[in-house]
Formats: structure tokens, sequence, C-alpha cells
């Protein structure tokens, strides 16, 4: 069994979702050796709850379904993309509620240096479509990755104008590969798929209902360094996009607007909880995402001063760069809070810096 094969099983295993399947491929090392594992020793070790345990053991009986979602995949040419392996987008894996298969089609990279997703209302203002010009004309030069959902709106406004600029862009989509939602943006398909793709952990016999935009939402901000809110009401999707931002621990951005205009108060109320930074003046982005301020060179610090947490922290950082706070702290499994100020430690030190997307490498 392939590891592909064995994940679409741990898909339709009820009751599994993102986080337990994470869960049991960091136990078990692999989808195939998860399904090979003593389901026993896994309910014991609470990796499986009694309801899901009923349902873990007869994994079998998803046969047809997984042949089926197989054959399709096949058909299509479809690139499926498995948590934990180096075709995995590296920002999207640290996330815990990542789901462990993805599917990809176009040409975008995977290990694009500077993902940006810009989210928004459905139904902007000429303000708003300004702003967002304003933004992308600002990133351009650096030839960032530009993500959204697709959607009416900014949405799909901001990954057209990227594409004016010569950039390429991702769509994350709520549905799989079989339709467009929604449908009148189906004439763009073709030249997003030149420059650029698409993105889904949805195939065609999965259902397609409101909770599915709900998930899409969360690897729009997963896959970013920096997420950018332009014009929302002060609930939606663009809201839900930033928290989930926000609860990554990825730079959020927010463009302010007239302040009794209903499709500014989203924006502002995330300036003023400070979810998010205030975007002022679109051409300063950059600047505030270190994208045109060069590191200052600093002396190495002598490594032996260095107490057992921050060693320990300072080698992988050093043998694993752009490494995230997330990834550090499962990776070493220690909790966040203390990775953290170990994190911090060094930088005061000299050792490390913090870059955009809050990753860091050493000095």
């Amino acid at each position: 069994m392939t590891p592909i094969e064995a994940s679409l099983y741990l898909r339709h295993i009820p009751q599994i979702g993102a986080i337990r399947a994470q869960q049991l491929l960091s136990y078990c090392g692999s989808p195939q050796a998860v399904l090979r594992a003593d389901p026993k020793t896994l309910l014991q070790e609470k990796l499986l709850t009694p309801s899901t345990y009923s349902h873990f053991i007869n994994w079998k009986k998803h046969k047809d379904q997984v042949a089926e979602d197989l054959t399709c995949i096949k058909a299509n040419n479809w690139e499926c993309l498995l948590w934990g392996t180096d075709t995995y987008p590296k920002l999207l894996q640290s996330c815990p509620d990542a789901p462990i298969l993805l599917f990809s089609k176009g040409k975008w990279d995977h290990f694009s240096q500077r993902i940006v997703s810009i989210v928004g209302t459905r139904k902007p203002t000429p303000y708003g479509k300004r702003c967002c010009d304003l933004l992308i004309d600002a990133l351009a030069p650096y030839n960032p990755l530009i993500v959204s959902g697709f959607a009416y709106g900014i949405d799909i406004y901001a990954q057209l104008k990227a594409l004016h600029a010569g950039l390429d862009t991702l769509g994350c989509l709520a549905h799989g590969f079989n339709r467009i939602y929604p449908a009148k943006h189906q004439k763009y398909v073709p030249e997003i798929l030149q420059n650029g793709g698409f993105i889904t952990e949805f195939l065609p016999t999965d259902s397609f209902d409101r909770t599915n935009f709900l998930r899409r939402n969360r690897i729009i901000a997963g896959l970013a360094h920096t997420t950018i809110v332009v014009e929302s009401g002060d609930q939606g999707g663009s809201m839900i996009t930033a928290g989930f931002a926000s609860q990554y621990n990825r730079e959020v951005f927010a463009l302010p607007g007239p302040v009794d205009a209903d499709k500014s108060q989203g924006c502002l109320k995330l300036i003023m909880n400070h979810t998010a930074q205030m975007v002022g003046t679109p051409q300063k982005l950059p600047e505030l995402l270190g994208w045109s301020v060069q590191p200052k060179t600093k002396k190495k610090p002598l490594t032996q001063q260095l107490t057992f947490d921050q060693q320990q922290v300072f080698d992988w950082v050093a043998s694993h760069p752009h490494t995230s706070l997330d990834n550090l702290a499962r990776e070493l499994q220690r909790p966040i809070s203390k990775m953290a100020a170990v994190l911090m430690e060094l930088e005061l030190l000299g050792c490390i810096q913090q870059l955009p997307g809050k990753q860091y490498q050493i000095i």
C-alpha cells in the first residue's frame, strides 16, 4: 500500500480529523504504519477515543471509496501533497490542524520564500479595489506568491491583479477539482494554471457545504507568511482567515477605512484588538515585512557559552533554516511558551534573527 492510498483510508475513517490524523502520523511514522498499528495500543495512548476506535478497526470497509479516489486522482494527474514529506507546503505543515493530504494542480512554487494571502469582502468598494491595486504594485518587485480563495470580491480581484503584475497566484478551493465555484470564475482558470495553480483538501466525492469554506480559510492562512485583510465587515470569512493566521503566529495586516463604513468595521476591529498591524501606506508594506531591510551583520557568538536549552534550539535552527516556533516546539517536543522564551534569549544574545513570517535563522 502506498502512502497516498493509506492517507486516503485515513480520510474516510469517521471522527479522524486533521488534528488526530497528524497525531497518529507523528506517533506511527507513516500512513501505512498507522493502519498497521495495534488499535488497542493507540487507544491506550489516547490517540483514539472509544468511539473513534470502533470506526478505526473497520478501516478496510472504505476500500471501494479509496479505489474510486485513486482512479480519479490518476485520471486527472493531480499532485498529492502528503503531510510530513518534503513536497508538503512548509508553512502549512507547522499548523496543528493542517490536512494530512492536499491535492494540487498548476505550476505554483511550493517553497516560495514570500507568500502573501490577501482576503476581503465579497462586495468591495472602489476604495477597496484601489487599496488592492496599491498593495500588489508595492509587493510586485519582490515577486511573492499571492494566495486567496478564488471567491467573489477582493479575493478574485487580488488574484487577477497579481496576474496582471506578472506574479503567480494560488487559489484555495472549498471543493474538489470537479467544479469551479463560483462558476463565473471558470474563465480565469486557464491563466491561473499557467501562472500559479489551485489547491484543495477536497475530492469530487466529498460533500460541498458551508463548513468547507471554514476549512478552506485555515489553508489560506496557513500557507502564507502574511495575511492582509482589505475591507471586511466585523464578521465573515476574512475575519475567520485573519483569526487563523494570528493563531498560527503569522503576521496579519489590515487596511483601515472610514469609521462609519460597514466594510471598514472588520479591519478596524482587527487593528484595535491588536490582531493586525495597520497598513497606513501600502507602499510601505515591503518595509513592514522586512523585505527592503538588509539584515545587520553581527559577530557570531561563542555558542559554547549557551545553556543546554539555548544550545539545543540554536543547533536545530542552524540545521533547519527558516524554521517556525510551532515546528520547533513540535520537533523538540517542548512547550511553545518555553521555546518562545529561548528564542527571545538567543535573539538578545545575537545568535539568531527573526525573519518575516515569524521564522528564524542563525546569524
